[in-house]
């Protein structure tokens, strides 16, 4: 009989790009501490259907919006995908940060933040299976 391994969840975030990475760093900055996400959640309680609207959410932005990222990049020193990728789920969102704030610069930071609206607000929750879930 075979067993089936998983990825560590510490793994698998390493293995993952760095728009991706800012993104789930801002997403459990931000859901983490509640009733639904407690701290301690990770990338292995979430559901299988959440992972895949995670992955396809910022491929679409970051594809649709790559010329518009690097050519901020490479206006502002502090500015790298990581940023951006958290900048997306703070825009999407409308928390307190996030393209608009500042540290992307004109006219990126318009351009970024009209793109990252038009994704919608989103947020991780728990499903009656434990699991965590996106809206």
């Amino acid at each position: 009989m075979q067993t089936q391994t998983r990825t560590s969840p510490a793994a698998l975030f390493d293995g993952l790009d760095a728009f991706i990475k800012g993104y789930i760093e801002a997403m459990f900055f931000t859901s983490t501490g509640t009733d639904d996400v407690p701290h301690g959640a990770s990338l292995a309680d979430m559901a299988d259907d959440a992972m895949s609207q995670m992955f396809e959410d910022c491929e679409r932005f970051k594809v649709a919006n790559l010329d518009v990222i690097l050519a901020a990049i490479s206006k502002a020193e502090d500015l790298d995908l990581e940023h951006a990728g958290r900048d997306f789920w703070y825009t999407r969102n409308g928390h307190g940060c996030g393209f608009w704030d500042g540290d992307w610069p004109e006219p990126y930071a318009t351009r970024l933040t009209d793109a990252a609206k038009m994704f919608g607000d989103t947020s991780l929750y728990r499903g009656d299976d434990g699991r965590l879930y996106l809206s």
